[in-house]
């Protein structure tokens, strides 16, 4: 009980948002996708019910042929763009974390390359060797 008092104060959380600080993509996504289960079974259901208002032979042949063909086409392209939009999440989050692994190369480089630079200009201010006239 405790976890969906958790879960559901997070996407309370995450709708009052309006400034769009917190991600809620992984926390809304599983009730959408359920309301559009729901849909794509009551979208092919209310169709039939029209078309039997039309002619009641065409409606049941819709309700028995088409109709589960619908609901599953739809629940199956519902079910694709939401991994689709999970992939792109995660892809995100991993450019993210490669950009600040890039900072943190590039802060350390700058460590290493001022102090190099540094003994480098002090090398060639040293003299090593001397012509010696003959």
């Amino acid at each position: 009980m405790t976890s969906a008092r958790k879960w559901l104060s997070t996407v309370v959380r995450g709708l009052v948002d309006i400034r769009f600080r917190r991600v809620s993509t992984r926390t809304l996504l599983p009730i959408i996708y359920v309301l559009f289960l729901l849909m794509s079974v009551a979208i092919p259901i209310a169709i039939a019910v029209a078309v039997v208002q039309f002619a009641v032979l065409l409606g049941v042949l819709f309700l028995v042929f088409v109709a589960p063909l619908l609901a599953f086409a739809m629940a199956a392209t519902m079910r694709l763009v939401f991994e689709f939009l999970i992939s792109i999440h995660r892809l995100g989050s991993k450019v993210t974390h490669m950009s600040k692994l890039a900072d943190d190369i590039h802060t350390s480089l700058n460590e290493v390359a001022v102090p190099m630079s540094h003994l480098s200009e002090d090398v060639r201010a040293v003299q090593f060797w001397r012509f010696k006239k003959r």
